[in-house]
């Protein structure tokens, strides 16, 4: 999971650090940071000013979260078959 910090982005990972991956380094950027950084203002300062807003915001941010979950436990079969394949 992706949260923003004052001047950059990081990954969030139970147990520890990510190791860097595309999006990361890409996120990492100066331009992309500083670009998603204004967008996570833009979001966040609308969600406060309006409370529809907030109300339709965090239903996408449940719906997405609970689809993500629903995807990871939907993959867990196909990355066990892939695995022996990957080392």
């Amino acid at each position: 999971m992706f949260h923003y910090v004052h001047g950059g982005v990081s990954a969030l990972q139970a147990g520890g650090d990510a190791p860097n991956s595309v999006v990361q380094r890409l996120i990492g950027l100066p331009l992309l940071s500083s670009a998603y950084g204004e967008l996570v203002a833009v979001y966040l300062n609308g969600k406060e000013a309006r409370p529809i807003l907030r109300s339709l915001c965090n239903v996408a941010e449940q719906s997405i979260s609970g689809m993500t979950a629903i995807a990871a436990t939907g993959s867990r079969p196909f990355t066990r078959l892939l695995q022996p394949q990957s080392t």
